[in-house]
């Protein structure tokens, strides 16, 4: 037991220096560090109202390539060519579920083209520039729990519920802040509080 406690804390790491990239406007976080705007937070959210406004999958998936610029984005900045996967937290229970919901759900038409990629994946599998695309899609949509890495670049990626993405890299916090920004999301917008 207590090597399994080591284990998840030296994992857990990555949690004390990460920044966190988000979709939130700052302006919207109080002083405990919550969000305060009611607004969609997952791919489940289409088709419902937020704000007067019904939310579309159009909506969707432009957001989430915003996400997957940010990676790539932050790569390109630190001349990173590849990732490789270092976590995977589904069970095999786990990813029977998420491959039932790939092929049935309402989403079928925007996840049936990763259906291969998301049962190839495995801790240590060296990904591609497409492939990297391909799982922060996965992770976005709930479908993966993955992170991924390259250490001789000091870069790593993880990501928390309801669109939350955190990153571990050697930029200075005001260019990436400026590259986050003119991408069209946030960095660390909570002031340095975390949400999981």
């Amino acid at each position: 037991m207590i090597m399994k406690n080591k284990k998840y804390y030296a994992e857990q790491e990555w949690r004390y220096t990460a920044d966190a990239i988000v979709k939130y406007p700052p302006q919207y976080y109080n002083k405990k560090g919550i969000y305060t705007k009611c607004e969609w937070t997952e791919r489940d959210d289409v088709g419902l109202i937020f704000d007067n406004h019904l939310f579309t999958i159009e909506e969707y998936l432009l957001m989430e390539q915003k996400y997957v610029n940010a990676v790539l984005r932050i790569m390109e900045l630190l001349n990173c060519k590849y990732l490789t996967i270092t976590y995977i937290a589904e069970t095999s229970m786990g990813a029977k579920y998420n491959v039932k919901r790939m092929l049935v759900g309402d989403f079928f038409e925007y996840d049936k083209e990763y259906f291969d990629f998301y049962a190839s994946i495995y801790e240590g599998k060296r990904l591609n520039i497409k492939q990297i695309e391909d799982l922060v899609r996965l992770n976005l949509r709930q479908l993966t729990c993955t992170s991924f890495a390259n250490k001789k670049h000091h870069i790593e990626f993880h990501f928390g519920n309801d669109f939350y993405m955190y990153c571990n890299n050697q930029l200075s916090k005001e260019i990436l802040k400026i590259e986050i920004e003119k991408i069209g999301l946030y960095l660390n917008p909570m002031d340095g509080r975390f949400h999981f």
